[in-house]
Formats: C-alpha cells, sequence, structure tokens
C-alpha cells in the first residue's frame, strides 16, 4: 500500500511517528529519536493507530483478508490431522488382522530414521554454523513472534517474549542464556547439546499430550529441518545431521527425544544448508507429489533416503574441514547397520 509512506502513526509505548519504508512485510516508523520496524499488516492490530481513518479503513480489510486466510489454513491443518489419526488407526486395525490370518510372518529391519522440524534460530550464526546456539537476532524474535505466532517464543512466560514486550533488555536477556538456557526454547541449544525433541500434539481433542518416538532403535540418523523466514515449506533446508547413540521413546508427561554424544555429528553453514533441500530426498509415503510438513515434529525415514543424504554431505563438505568426517559418518552408518550400499539407489526424489 502505497499510502502508507509518509503516513502518520501513534504507538502506545513510543508515541507519534511517521511511516518511511514497507518493504519485504515489514514497515519502518520513524519516531522522535529513532526508528523501529514492525510486522506488517499485524502491527496495527496490536501496537500502531493510523491517524488518518481511510487508510485505517483499508489495512484494516488487509488485516481481515489474512486472519480470515490464517483460519482457513489452520481448519484444513486440523482436518490433515484427523484424516491422518483415522489412517492410522485402519493401519492398525488392518495390521491386528493381518497378524491373526497370516501363518507366516515376513522378517523386516523395523530401525526407523528421524527428521526434525525446528523452528529458525539464528542464535550463534557464524562462518561455521547457521546458528541453534544462542538467542535469535531481535529481528527473528519480532517474526517469530508476530508473524508466525510460534508457542515457544509467544508464551507470556518466555523469555524472548518479554523482551519483545519490553520487561528486560537485550543485555539482561543475553545474560539469562548464558545462566538458564534450560529457560530458552530447546532451538537455541540444539547445535550445542545436539537434542531433538517429538514435541506435543497441536490439535484435536489431544491437544498438549506428549508424543512418543516409537520403533527408532539406536545408530539411526537424525536430521534437523527448518524453513528459512518467508519461505514456503518446498524450500525446507537440513542445516544438521547425527548418529543417535541415546533414546528417551517418551511418556504421559514428557515427549520423547534423541541425542548424541558420538563423533558422529556435522552442522552447516546458512550457505551450505540451503543446498540440502529436505524435499528433494523425501516423500510423503501416501501423497508422494504433495510437499506437505503437516503440524507433527518429527518424520520417519528408511535407509535409502538417509544414505542419500549422507552421500549429499559427503559430497557438499568435499572440500571443506568436516570431509573426512562426512566420508566417516557415511561408511559407519552403513557398515554398523549392515547396509549393503551397492544395492542403494544414487538418484534424489526430486518432487519440486
Amino acid at each position: 500500500m502505497t499510502e502508507l509512506l509518509n503516513a502518520a502513526v501513534s504507538h502506545k509505548i513510543f508515541g507519534d511517528g511517521t511511516i518511511t519504508d514497507l518493504t519485504n512485510g515489514y514497515i519502518t516508523v520513524s519516531f522522535d529519536t529513532f526508528e523501529k520496524k514492525f510486522v506488517y499488516p499485524e502491527a496495527f492490530r496490536d501496537f500502531l493507530n493510523l491517524q488518518d481513518s481511510v487508510i485505517s479503513m483499508k489495512v484494516n480489510k488487509v488485516i481481515k483478508i489474512k486472519e480470515e486466510q490464517e483460519l482457513k489454513e489452520k481448519e484444513e491443518q486440523e482436518l490433515i490431522e484427523k484424516t491422518e489419526e483415522a489412517r492410522k488407526i485402519q493401519e492398525r486395525f488392518n495390521a491386528k488382522l493381518h497378524k491373526k490370518t497370516s501363518k507366516v510372518k515376513k522378517k523386516t529391519n523395523d530401525r526407523r530414521n528421524l527428521a526434525f522440524k525446528c523452528n529458525y534460530c539464528n542464535g550463534g550464526e557464524s562462518l561455521t554454523q547457521i546458528g541453534y546456539n544462542g538467542v535469535c537476532s531481535d529481528a527473528v524474535i519480532q517474526y517469530n513472534i508476530e508473524k508466525k505466532h510460534l508457542v515457544s517464543c509467544s508464551d507470556e512466560e518466555s523469555n524472548c517474549q518479554k523482551y519483545h514486550n519490553e520487561k528486560m533488555t537485550r543485555e539482561e536477556l543475553d545474560g539469562l542464556m548464558a545462566v538458564d538456557e534450560c529457560s530458552f526454547c530447546f532451538e537455541s541449544q540444539m547445535l550445542k547439546n545436539w537434542k531433538a525433541s517429538a514435541g506435543k500434539v497441536q490439535y484435536g481433542e489431544n491437544k498438549g499430550k506428549p508424543k512418543k518416538l516409537k520403533n527408532v532403535q539406536y545408530n539411526s540418523l537424525a536430521l534437523l529441518t527448518t524453513r528459512l523466514p518467508s519461505t514456503k515449506e518446498e524450500e525446507r533446508i537440513i542445516f544438521g545431521a547425527f548418529l543417535i547413540d541415546d533414546i528417551f521413546e517418551g511418556d504421559d508427561d514428557n515427549p520423547g527425544y534423541v541425542s548424541t554424544k558420538s563423533e558422529y555429528k556435522i552442522k552447516l553453514t546458512l550457505e551450505e544448508a540451503q543446498k540440502m533441500k529436505f524435499w528433494s530426498y523425501y516423500t510423503n509415503p501416501n501423497k508422494k507429489d504433495v510437499v506437505q510438513w503437516g503440524s507433527g515434529l518429527f518424520r520417519y525415514l528408511n535407509d535409502d533416503q538417509a544414505i542419500q543424504i549422507l552421500r549429499a554431505l559427503v559430497e557438499l563438505k568435499e572440500n571443506s574441514a568436516e570431509a573426512q568426517l562426512a566420508k566417516d559418518f557415511l561408511d559407519h552408518f552403513c557398515q554398523i547397520n549392515q547396509i549393503d550400499t551397492a544395492e542403494v539407489h544414487e538418484e534424489v526424489t526430486v518432487n519440486l
């Protein structure tokens, strides 16, 4: 909306200001002695008031359309969850029926590799890693709270929400992270502690209940994936991988998790991660042409998919300090799990 440029606004804390820029979903407001960025159009719902009633009506229409779209997407997601749950119930019924009627049970390898969906965190970003080792930058905190409405970031007791609401300074936020990292989201220390959680059910009658990790075995592969701000699901990237050597299946009070203390763990730089598109190696089991993750925080991968990804990491790290580690990781994974790499397809599954 070009009408927003130079429009007068008021903020409940910062006072009167003028909009000086509108770019990539953010507006810049100039106050008396400083400038501040806000997410558009959400800021006009929560923080800013336009002094021009005509422009205000137009913005309110934009907000209403956006809210209706978000509600529609939420309802569609809940329908997908219910459909998926019904499918699982039917599968369990069919499995029990097959067990009763079949005299011969085929021996299978039930090891399951895992891919985790992680909220984007650029805390501790450096030349050697994408982040996930500290508190996010101000811009990412604002994006995760105002645009993504992430539960772990938006909760009133969240340290980042308190900082966002100006109840503590940035210096206090960083200082708290240094002495009490357990009070922050697990993404903020994921590439420090190398631990990934199954999370909790987000929709339906079981909402809030911890999820369990079933049939996960030691020496399986764990992948860490995320989406960069304002990117689509098909652009999901892999930013880390590790060999699982610690497993907690989960119980009624705590979600399951996997972690590692082994040497077989690899983290990627932002540039490297952008070359590792998750959906180039994985397809939805029942809808192979659909690029959609849903609300769950993890997916199961077979050994073929795991090895294709490890091979890609070997190629990606070829000229880096982690080149030998990537090769050793692939060799160790195949050897300890008794996998014949000659039987694994070389091509990746591209469905973008």
